[in-house]
């Protein structure tokens, strides 16, 4: 039994390992003041008072979670009696065994830390006197206890009553200590006041012949960089390796972020009277940009590199850039450390993450100078590169530019150009990669997975099929990255017509007994992508790429009854199955017989990929209102690893704010903020605004946009029809006379149904004819507004003839003729449309189909000229299980 057991959950338990150097407002977190020891207690089952040990323990729960309460005294007056007549004071079972004065002891521990949760104003003295009495009758609580009180105290912010705790428990230790009070006292110090003396706190540990934690270093050195005392960070750096610490990437992030925060200040004393002695070796700088470059942190990366001088050109233009370098501020004393091609590879990977490949290409260029100039042919230098050659071609598909990164392939790998055409050639481009002398770079299987996401992104399954013979020809493995590939083709199949959506996937995959079975190499490679594509969350893609067919109320009652009736979801329209996948079932059939669970959440032990785990609780928090479940599948995510990010945060406040929860889905984002430390995405603003403005609440709304500019967006026309679409819904059109792009769908449609709603219905049928005469190109929602506004108009007619109305009647015959006149030409423009985006789909998901079962049967092996070569391979066994991490 833990001593920690009964301890509420804290709000930031799930820090990264990196989290002290990683927050800047960590000191007066909660999770920071956590102890590393713990203190358990052995209880056997035929132990006399065990019933009785867990009642009372139960009891100091309960009262130290509802403090507010008034009769809290009383409660907690009688549980100590009953403390004391049963277990610390009972004459029938003295204290003389070790068992019963551990179980006491135990318990006192217990009944101590209710003190300190109760956080009331003579909490204490109540304490001390308890503890008086504890040490008096019972015994000496150990030192792990007083850990645990002193966290507690620190955690309520009582900074003076942890230095209490602390001096009572080396005084009745007989003035010994251990590492963790020292660092409990140390940490205490420095919430309570700013100007609190912590020089040399080390030789407080020497004098107690203690080792110094990790930690402590870290405190010290985080508070003096707060403080701007160049000095003692120096002191610290210089006494860390004597006790056994190195000065690595983890302590020059805490020196860099500081240095950032107060880059003007300390610049100048740096450059004034001192520098940080300790010259940073090459792993810890590499390992430094490796971890900027994770949190795609572009301006922390752009600093280090400024700070020790890293090269970011191939050459230098003139003198005047060497002397400008010098004069930037410098915080090491000594020579920089030499950048090899290591150093460039974690920059390029960030840059590909973000999609900007006018920076990724540069550093590419750079390793690729780097290692032909020093003749660096080693395996892991070649390896490194092909990683940099990649996270390029990531950069340019990322950006948009899925030719671009072919086209790159060619030049830097010497692959073909895989382009829509067999015969065409590769674009003009040059970029500029260093000819001579010339490491070669061969492609890998990542390389392949990119370029197959490239024909996925160009819509051609023709190149897709030449990549893979390529690859199977030229010799390299079908793994998880090939897979993977495969997988973003297949997801191409997937839109508005979830029928044809499942009608594909089920005959791509195989069933889940022939999943178990996989006897053949057909069966083992569709079951590998069928593992893959579960793993990447094609279900889900299914149900919200189904969700824009229509708009059917999800709530009406009645709704899918028909759907369940049936035997299948292939028997049932596409309405019905759009709401059956709201509802009640993934896309590969319904819930295991006997059990209520939907599909989806059935194995939540399964891991996904982070990208998976976000279309995940979509699905249950905003499609299926279902925020339970959508929160167990975040803790699912956070269970297997997966570090949440506001792609994660974001469908669960849209899910509170459907539901009208607008005060929880503010607080999320605060929290989100807080363990995150990611600004909210522009979708979280748009959600929160939105809510506030159909909820009346304009003040809210308006912190809500004033927040959002802060964060560098800006308020354009898509969040201006947001607001105004609210608007109208509650009769407010403020924004009805603002300029509308005659081009954009969303915009027409919100004036459209807010001169409706204004019953300015001439005006409205004027602003679709406008916009169609522009070249709009109409989507379903303007479609439906259209179709339904011609009957509502006619009837308001049909109303105004019967009235006698005539002020309005040639305005609203005006109206309704133009209505009829609209409602044809989006009808037609819409159903041309469908149709050649139903030809094309359907073109491409014959193509994908042939392709994948192609690679499954062997056929493009064979094409390859390696199908003797596969065959001898398969009949060895079983493959792997194909993991994929996102």
């Amino acid at each position: 039994m833990d001593f920690n057991r009964y301890s509420p959950p804290l709000r930031r338990q799930f820090l990264p390992e990196d989290a002290p150097a990683l927050y800047e407002d960590e000191i007066k977190a909660s999770a920071a003041w956590l102890p590393e020891s713990s203190w358990n207690l052995d209880v056997p089952d035929d132990y006399p008072l065990r019933h009785e040990l867990f009642l009372i323990l139960d009891s100091l729960d309960d009262i130290s979670q509802c403090g507010s309460d008034p009769d809290y005294a009383e409660h907690l007056a009688e549980t100590l009696r009953q403390a004391r007549e049963l277990i610390w004071a009972n004459p029938q079972r003295p204290l003389r065994k070790h068992q019963d004065t551990e179980v006491a002891l135990y318990l006192a521990g217990k009944a101590a830390e209710t003190y300190v949760k109760l956080d009331v104003e003579d909490s204490l003295a109540r304490l001390l006197t308890f503890l008086d009495y504890v040490q008096t009758n019972i015994g000496v609580l150990p030192l792990q206890c007083f850990h645990a009180l002193a966290a507690h105290a620190g955690i309520a912010r009582r900074y003076d009553a942890v230095l209490k705790i602390c001096q009572v428990a080396r005084s009745y230790h007989n003035g010994q200590t251990d590492a963790e009070l020292l660092h409990l006292t140390l940490r205490a110090l420095i919430a309570q006041s700013k100007d609190a003396d912590v020089t040399r706190y080390w030789d407080s540990f020497d004098a107690a012949s203690l080792p110094v934690p990790r930690k402590t270093f870290d405190l010290l050195l985080r508070t003096h960089v707060r403080r701007q005392d160049v000095e003692q960070v120096n002191d610290v750096l210089r006494t860390m390796p004597q006790h056994g610490h190195k000065v690595d990437a983890k302590a020059w992030l805490t020196i860099l972020r500081g240095f950032q925060s107060f880059r003007p200040t300390l610049a100048a004393m740096l450059k004034r009277d001192a520098k940080i002695v300790q010259s940073p070796t090459l792993n810890v700088v590499n390992h430094l940009l490796l971890l900027l470059s994770r949190e795609l942190d572009v301006d922390g990366v752009l600093m280090v590199l400024r700070i020790f001088r890293i090269p970011t050109r191939l050459t230098s233009d003139d003198a005047g850039d060497a002397a400008k370098q010098d004069d930037d501020p410098s915080i090491i004393d000594g020579p920089s450390p030499r950048p090899n091609v290591q150093t460039y590879v974690a920059l390029t990977q960030m840059f590909g993450r973000l999609g900007r490949p006018a920076e990724a290409l540069p550093f590419f260029r750079l390793a690729v100078s780097l290692a032909s100039n020093n003749g660096d042919d080693h395996p892991a230098s070649i390896r490194l590169l092909q990683q940099a050659s990649a996270h390029v071609m990531s950069a340019y598909l990322n950006a948009g530019h899925p030719v671009l990164a072919m086209s790159f392939a060619t030049e830097a790998l010497g692959l073909p150009h895989f382009g829509s055409a067999e015969t065409k050639q590769s674009p003009s481009s040059d970029f500029h990669i260093p000819s001579s002398p010339r490491i070669p770079i061969a492609p890998y299987t990542s390389h392949y997975r990119i370029l197959l996401e490239c024909a996925s992104a160009i819509g051609s399954p023709e190149s897709a099929r030449r990549i893979v013979v390529h690859l199977l020809r030229h010799g390299h493995p079908t793994d998880a990255h090939v897979l993977r590939g495969l997988a973003r083709l297949i997801f191409t199949t997937i839109d508005q017509d979830a029928l044809e959506s499942i009608h594909v996937l089920r005959r791509l995959l195989p069933g889940e007994r022939d999943w178990k079975a996989r006897h053949t190499a057909r069966d083992r490679r569709l079951g590998s992508l069928s593992d893959l594509l579960h793993q990447l969350g094609v279900p889900e893609r299914v149900v919200l790429a189904s969700q824009q067919s229509t708009d059917l109320h999800r709530d009406a009652p009645g709704v899918g009854s028909k759907l369940m009736a049936k035997s299948s979801p292939g028997e049932s329209s596409k309405d019905e199955l759009r709401d059956w996948l709201i509802r009640d079932a993934s896309p590969f059939g319904p819930a295991d017989a006997g059990t209520d669970t939907p599909a989806l959440a059935q194995d939540l032990r399964q891991p996904l990929t982070p990208e998976a785990y976000a279309m995940r609780i979509r699905v249950y928090a905003v499609v299926r209102r279902d925020y339970l479940s959508a929160q167990r599948v975040y803790h699912a995510m956070l269970t297997h690893g997966v570090k949440p990010t506001m792609m994660h945060i974001a469908p669960l406040i849209e899910g509170l704010t459907a539901v009208g929860k607008l005060d929880e889905a503010q607080r999320l984002k605060a929290n989100a903020v807080e363990v995150t430390g990611l600004q909210p995405t522009l979708r979280i603003h748009t959600a929160l605004i939105r809510a506030y403005v159909r909820a009346g609440n304009t003040k809210a709304a308006r912190n809500e946009v004033k927040e959002l500019t802060e964060n560098g967006f800006r308020v354009d026309d898509t969040v201006a029809n947001i607001i105004e679409a609210a608007q109208s819904g509650r009769r407010n059109f403020s924004l009805v006379d603002r300029p509308v792009d005659d081009k954009d769908a969303h915009g027409v449609a919100t004036r459209f149904h807010s001169l409706m709603a204004m019953r300015r219905y001439l005006a409205a049928q004027e602003t679709v004819q406008t916009a169609l005469d522009a070249g709009l190109k109409p989507d379903k929602v303007l479609q439906d507004l259209v179709r339904r506004s011609t009957g509502y108009v006619q009837k308001q007619l049909i109303k105004a003839q019967a009235g006698g109305e005539g002020s309005h009647m040639f305005e609203l015959a005006q109206a309704a003729r133009l209505a009829g006149a609209n409602r044809d030409r989006v009808t037609r423009s819409v159903q041309r449309m469908a149709d050649a985006r139903r030809s094309v789909m359907k073109e491409r998901r014959k193509k994908v189909v042939s392709l994948v079962m192609d690679f499954a049967e062997g056929r493009l092996h064979e094409l390859a000229g390696v199908a003797s070569e596969v065959k001898g391979k398969e009949k060895g066994g079983k493959t792997e299980k194909v993991a994929v991490t996102g």
